[in-house]
């Protein structure tokens, strides 16, 4: 028996630990609130555990808090709290109170809200509809849907037609020995244009915009009561400065780009590149406001610092090149593609996008040859009113790699004047010994 048992103990002690660590986290219920706020261009959502005790906002625009409970863990991997949506996910009705040095100054009711993005519209990438504008904005993008539906079911339905009209017109050729055309054949359907349009459900969230400040907010629920979890310090910033951010493709390594955020800092290349500059509009937050408002959880962010956030594609302008004793130079902005060399060697080439040949673009850039005679210019963008674009400037520094060999026979000289201290050392040395 003492086999059995002595089997059983030895399962025990090795199988217990890993069901106890395969057991799910446990999770309790908790009042939180979920933010959909502007990050200076568009709508991002993020949550706020009841461990984090302030919530930061951009100022001066429209900003959602939609306090619920729900089914809350500590997941110890990453170190965050997260939410169980799919077991819990109930909307705390009520009103926000909001306090500034201990006097109320706003009480919000709730109100319906609807988040929509729109690939096509760069300006308006990201709207947030409130109140009865919300319903409309939805049965907008509802009718665009069916529309959608129904003209993809006829395109369909089209290129069936065009599929038998081709067959009975190849076959009638084959049984009839006649030659056919390009002309012979009927037009191919037009495609119908993905939609652009994205929308959110409609739902219920409290919108508040606020001036730059601290502030405090706290739920009162339709019982008098106020959640001691709602209470949270609300801070709102705004942004310091805005400015165009620079994405930097080699053609030598175009899947490695550079990027430059600094406006009026300095570009450094070797001579004999070709670059491919990409424009984004950015803003500059304090770091620790805008890292905390993204994810509150986050801690890695420092009030000592800024940092610059890039958006969206700078479109509509042009390049301005400056160098010194040569005109001034316009660089469109224009498409490229970049295509496999022939052979078994993995090399491409960067070449301009041609649209009857080539599927897609690969990206669109400023193409900037920097030679001998370009090795310190100027860049800034210009707007379509030939205006130019505030944080947009870079200087370019050309680098002479080829002549590095004296960068380091200059380091060199110092070691090579001591090892001859050292060797005329030695032979004094000697001669004092022979002369003795």
């Amino acid at each position: 028996m003492k086999g059995p048992r002595l089997f059983f103990v030895l399962l025990c002690i090795f199988i217990l630990p890993l069901v106890a660590y395969a057991q799910a986290p446990e999770r309790t219920e908790e009042f939180v609130y979920a933010t959909t706020q502007f990050n200076g261009s568009g709508y991002r959502s993020a949550l706020v555990p009841p461990q984090a005790g302030t919530i930061y906002l951009i100022a001066g625009v429209q900003n959602i808090l939609a306090p619920r409970r729900t089914q809350l863990y500590y997941w110890p991997i990453t170190n965050r709290y997260l939410a169980d949506w799919a077991v819990e996910n109930k909307l705390v009705e009520g009103q926000l109170e909001i306090f500034q040095y201990g006097k109320k100054i706003a009480l919000i009711e709730l109100s319906d809200y609807i988040v929509q993005s729109d690939s096509s519209d760069t300006e308006e990438a990201n709207a947030l509809y409130i109140g009865e504008a919300t319903q409309a904005a939805y049965v907008h993008f509802q009718e665009l849907q069916k529309k959608y539906r129904d003209d993809l079911y006829a395109y369909y339905q089209a290129q069936d037609v065009y599929r038998k009209q081709v067959d009975e017109i190849v076959r009638n050729a084959v049984q009839s020995g006649k030659t056919v055309s390009e002309a012979d054949f009927p037009k191919s359907p037009t495609p119908v244009p993905p939609l652009s349009l994205f929308s959110r459900e409609v739902a219920q969230g409290y919108a508040l915009s606020l001036p730059v400040g601290t502030y405090t907010i706290q739920m009162r629920l339709p019982d008098g009561s106020i959640p001691h979890a709602s209470r949270k310090t609300l801070v709102t910033f705004e942004k310091m400065q805005d400015g165009v951010a620079y994405t930097i493709v080699p053609q030598s390594r175009w899947t490695k780009p550079e990027s430059s955020s600094q406006p009026e800092g300095v570009i450094y290349t070797p001579r004999g590149t070709t670059l491919y500059l990409q424009p984004f509009r950015q803003s500059q937050y304090n770091d620790f406001y805008y890292t905390h408002m993204a994810d509150p959880q986050d801690q890695s962010g420092r009030k000592d610092r800024t940092r610059w956030v890039p958006f969206e594609p700078y479109q509509d302008a042009t390049l301005r090149l400056e160098v010194p004793n040569l005109a001034v130079r316009k660089i469109p902005l224009e498409a490229y593609f970049v295509q496999q060399l022939p052979g078994s060697g993995l090399g491409y080439e960067v070449v301009k996008f041609d649209p009857a040949s080539m599927p897609e673009p690969s990206f669109e850039g400023y193409k900037l040859e920097l030679t001998a005679d370009n090795a310190e210019c100027h860049i800034q963008l210009v707007n379509a009113k030939g205006e130019l674009i505030a944080g947009s400037g870079r200087q370019i520094r050309v680098l002479y790699t080829d002549r590095a060999w004296s960068l380091y026979a200059l380091s060199a000289l110092p070691l090579l004047i001591g090892v001859g201290m050292i060797i005329e050392r030695r032979r004094r040395i000697r001669k004092i010994k022979v002369d003795e």
